[in-house]
């Protein structure tokens, strides 16, 4: 203590004043100093306190039973201030004010919704009492659906030394899964037939499950699972006989919350890698079977009935457009500078990414040069998904500084809920950017709705479902000996399900929306799944064809492709106008 006040003596008194960093340090030093000496005595105070009354105690005869009255009392007190304490904060707030300081994460659906979401505490029940029976079917649903895509990861990874998966048992154990909230989406349109019924439920998940596997001849599990996400299923087809659903579609609009700790015979969970590998598994098998636009789906089984068609019997149902978004951003002003320079005003080379729901177009061709108020005139459309409602659709626009040979430069963004412009059909509006210092963003949205009925326009909505491929051969006549790929248009990719049947059946069911005109015609590929030069089969059809058939459609056609005689696709097509 003497040291640090002589030592800031001398400095005062010194003509050369000594750095700031130093006069800090030194008046620290002298802190320390004041307190520290104190803050070593407090444990030998402490002690010498308890032996004091320990020693008093015993000289004046006070036995245990005194001391566990003395201790009672005190713990009666304790409580009682915190409870005081507690009636003191929260007796204060209403219920409104307690609700807004926590976060919505942390309630059920049926708190945190504004929407009309309802406890579904009977359907926790029911779980409860099938849990068991659900934890039989769980082992054949994963060795089905899950571990052929599992082993295609590591095939992919190329880790060879890891290829040897194989899953062994699974777990769920006693506590069952629980869904926090339910609501029903109402019918979108109210003077056409009822395609599905669409559920909202939060399901969550905190439970003793555990998977059993092993990679490598190597034994390991999955345990301490925890899962939290909101899933969107749909009921479809709608029979008109029993069980009158057909079927299921499962879907997370985001990304689940999913957690877990690996465990092992030895020392498996600790290998070097190990670790970061199951996450990214797990995480890439949810994402690409049940988050959105992936969908899980089961077709019930239904029994031969004269007024069910065979193409509702397979759930070949194409998908159902909600309409079609017009995007014009037309410019911007006061952006930030990304190309900094010592001489002469800072700019940017502005241009503009949209997306919308995961359909991204880019407008980096496109660019500003040197401007921090573009003129840009960026049109482009969008097909807006039915199986989402109007609240899910999101617009975002991302600004980026176009950099010759380098990464370019983010200068903000904007989130639009597409809500408000499939209610009120066009807004024009200025939007500021966000995460960025400034800067807002000029756009004109428009919004023209799918019609179910048959309403000859200028564009039209085209809807494809491809059902499977069967009899595929290549140039050499050999059967494929991977899994194969249909593309449509030459963009979008359908992954064939699972290997094919004995009938040589490869099971594709999936669907897309495209935009197209009367006059012009899609194509239909079938490649090989990890050769894209192999081509088992083309297949061109004619957009005036649809619109020459019933309903503007064709129904599960068996059509016969190019390239070979004796390969065909089963598909379904149908074409929406936009009024």
């Amino acid at each position: 203590m003497d040291v640090a006040a002589n030592i800031k003596e001398e400095m005062e008194d010194s003509p050369l004043r000594l750095p700031k960093p130093v006069i800090a340090l030194i008046r620290n030093t002298e802190e320390i100093f004041d307190k520290q000496w104190f803050r070593n005595l407090i444990p030998f105070m402490v002690k010498l306190v308890e032996w004091t009354v320990v020693f008093c105690l015993g000289v004046w005869g006070f036995g245990y039973g005194s001391l566990l009255f003395l201790f009672t009392v005190y713990a009666i007190k304790v409580q009682g201030d915190i409870l005081s304490t507690k009636d003191t904060l929260f007796g204060e707030m209403t219920n409104e004010e307690f609700m807004s300081k926590v976060p919505p994460e942390s309630l059920p659906l049926w708190i945190s919704s504004s929407n009309s979401c309802e406890k579904v505490d009977w359907i926790n029940d029911i779980l409860e009492q099938v849990w068991s029976h659900i934890g039989q079917y769980a082992t054949p649903f994963i060795k089905t659906f899950i571990e052929p895509g599992i082993k295609d990861i590591l095939n992919d990874m190329q880790l060879k030394d890891l290829s040897g998966f194989d899953l062994k048992r699974v777990v769920l154990g006693s506590i069952p899964l629980k869904m926090g909230g339910m609501k029903v989406f109402p019918k979108r349109h109210k003077n056409h037939k009822v395609e599905s019924v669409v559920l909202e439920t939060e399901l969550i998940y905190a439970g003793d499950a555990r998977v059993l596997f092993q990679l490598q001849k190597v034994s390991a599990e999955i345990k301490n699972i925890k899962f939290r996400g909101l899933a969107r299923i749909h009921l479809k087809p709608l029979l008109n006989t029993f069980p009158i659903i057909g079927g299921f579609e499962i879907t997370f609009i985001k990304q689940p919350v999913i957690n877990y700790s690996l465990g092992g015979l030895g020392t498996f969970a600790e290998i070097p890698g190990i670790n970061s590998l199951v996450k990214s598994i797990v995480e890439s098998q949810i994402k690409s079977r049940f988050v959105w636009p992936n969908k899980f789906r089961l077709t019930l089984p239904i029994k031969d009935d004269p007024k069910i068609s065979p193409a509702t019997k397979k759930n070949t149902s194409c998908l159902l457009p909600l309409g079609l978004l017009n995007v014009h951003i037309i410019e911007a002003e006061d952006l930030v500078a990304k190309d900094l320079k010592l001489r002469g005003k800072s700019t940017s080379d502005p241009y503009a990414v949209v997306a919308v729901n995961g359909e991204e177009i880019s407008f980096q061709s496109q660019y500003v040069d040197k401007s921090l108020n573009p003129l840009w005139n960026y049109e482009c459309k969008f097909i807006l998904d039915g199986d989402l409602v109007p609240e899910d659709h999101c617009l975002e626009i991302r600004v980026y500084d176009y950099d010759h040979g380098t990464q370019d430069d983010f200068m903000g963004k904007v989130c639009i809920n597409l809500e408000e412009v499939i209610s009120d059909r066009e807004v024009d509006l200025w939007y500021d950017l966000c995460d960025t210092k400034k800067g807002r963003i000029h756009v004109k949205l428009s919004f023209k709705e799918c019609s179910l009925n048959l309403i000859p326009s200028e564009d039209y909505i085209l809807s494809v479902y491809i059902n499977s491929c069967k009899n595929l051969l290549n140039s050499k006549d050999q059967t494929p000996s991977s899994p194969v790929k249909c593309v449509v248009n030459g963009r979008r990719n359908f992954i064939q399900k699972c290997k094919a049947s004995e009938q040589k059946v490869h099971v594709i069911e999936e669907g897309a929306l495209m935009l197209t005109k009367s006059g012009s015609y899609f194509t239909i590929d079938v490649i090989d799944g990890k050769n894209s030069s192999e081509i088992y089969g083309r297949v061109k059809i004619a957009v005036d064809k649809i619109l020459s058939s019933t309903n503007w459609e064709i129904n599960n056609q068996e059509i016969h492709m190019n390239y070979t005689t004796s390969a065909s696709i089963h598909l379904s097509a149908k074409l929406y106008s936009i009024t």
